[in-house]
Order: C-alpha cells, then structure tokens, then sequence
C-alpha cells in the first residue's frame, strides 16, 4: 500500500475502489481504513485536510465504509506525540500514560469528527463521476447535497446548480473554491417551495409539481427531474391549509 497521500497514492486508493465496486461478489461491503499523521493532533490542519480527501474520495467512489485512525504506532509513541484535549474522550487515562511516561499505540484508534455527521442523504446517479469535466475532480449527488473530492493537483472552482452550504468551509454559495487534495461536503440550504411565487406554498404549488413529473423543472431537489419527491417538498412546507 502508498505510503503517502499524494497524487500517485490517492490514484491507487481510486482504482482499488473500483476493482472493488466491480469484482467483489454480492452482498459486497467495502471498508475503506486510512492511518493518521500519528505524531500530529487527529485536528491538525494536515489531518483535517487528509480526512476531508480521504472520506470525500470514499463518498465519490464507494457506497462502503470509512475510517480515518490516529496512526501512531510504538516508533512514534516512544518519540513525543500530542493531541488535543477531545482525545481524553476516547481514552481517559491518556494524559496519565503520558505523564507517567508510558509507550502506549492507537494504531487502531480513530476520531469520530463533526465533519462524518452532514446528512447528504441517500446517493442518485453512477460513481467515478468527473465534475466539470476536469481530471482528478469527482462528484457525487446525493437527495440533500454532493460530496466533491478533488486530486487534480490544483485548487479548483465548483459550481454547484442551487445554493448549498460547505460542510467544513461553512460557505454558502453556488460557486466553491476546493484546495487540491482535499475534499468536501456541499448541503442544499432551504428550498423554496412556493414554485409559482405568490408568497405561500399550497395545492397549486403541488399541482404544478405534479404536472411536470419525469420533466427537468421545477426540480426542488437537484436530482435533475420532477417527482414523488419534490412533491413531498411542497407538501412538507404547505403554509396555506
């Protein structure tokens, strides 16, 4: 296995993923393990940007499983190694083993970051997807947003077709700027249900979303057709009883 996350590596990580994808008999799962900088905080800015890579390249090649571990093993652990203070969660007596002077690993150990928690929903359209028709630039749409990871070799600009919030960057915007390898999370913000514009959100919205089934608008969700659910859209934000 690379021993490195630059672009050679992340170009493995890709095609065993979907050697994976294609060749595992079903049922298949796929995990996906990468190790930490161990000698680094699991919240340095190297690790962060690591694990934002590593999950979004996971989001956009494999419906499997993703752990990102602390990574430092007994060579390390007998060098100083530091993390912050949110790693006494996972282990209580880690400041005491450092205090004492006690070799201790976390090969195995991961950190459960904020960044796992967006809920992009459920996956629409095929993986290995480019986005913008750009080497290295991957995509994939999900019902709440799209995941998007990026191991062109340059800092690159998404244009995204409705506004939609950075999970990590906190940004809101059509358009979003993503650092070379590194990756990222885009939520759809609240979409407007009021689809003939007259200020409140009833059944003649509903009719008018119902009448366009199988079209391209008046798509609320960015799956790129109207159906069953932009209808639930409309019918969850009806103001008008």
């Amino acid at each position: 296995m690379p021993d490195d996350f630059e672009h050679l590596s992340m170009m493995w990580f890709e095609e065993a993923l979907r050697w994976s994808a294609s060749e595992l008999r079903y049922p298949q799962i796929t995990c996906f393990q990468a190790e930490g900088i161990g000698s680094q905080s699991p919240m340095s800015l190297e690790n962060l940007q690591d694990m934002r890579c590593l999950t979004a390249l996971n989001l956009t090649h494999s419906d499997g499983f993703f752990v990102y571990t602390m990574g430092i093993q007994r060579e390390v652990a007998e060098r100083a190694h530091v993390h912050d203070s949110s790693w006494r969660w996972v282990d209580p007596d880690h400041d005491a083993h450092h205090t004492a002077g006690i070799v201790h690993e976390h090969h195995h150990a991961f950190y459960c970051y904020d960044f796992y928690d967006a809920d992009l929903g459920r996956p629409i359209g095929e993986k290995f997807q480019r986005c913008e028709s750009i080497e290295g630039l991957f995509i994939w749409k999900f019902t709440n947003g799209w995941g998007v990871y990026n191991r062109s070799g340059t800092e690159q600009e998404i244009s995204l077709p409705i506004e939609a919030t950075g999970v990590a960057s906190g940004i809101t915007s059509f358009k979003h700027t993503l650092p070379g390898l590194d990756g990222e999370m885009y939520l759809k913000t609240e979409v407007n249900a009021d689809v003939n514009g007259d200020g409140v959100v009833n059944i003649q919205d509903l009719v008018i979303v119902a009448n366009a089934f199988g079209k391209a608008e008046p798509d609320l969700n960015g799956d790129d057709v109207v159906n069953i659910l932009d209808l639930v859209i409309v019918a969850n934000n009806f103001t008008d009883n």
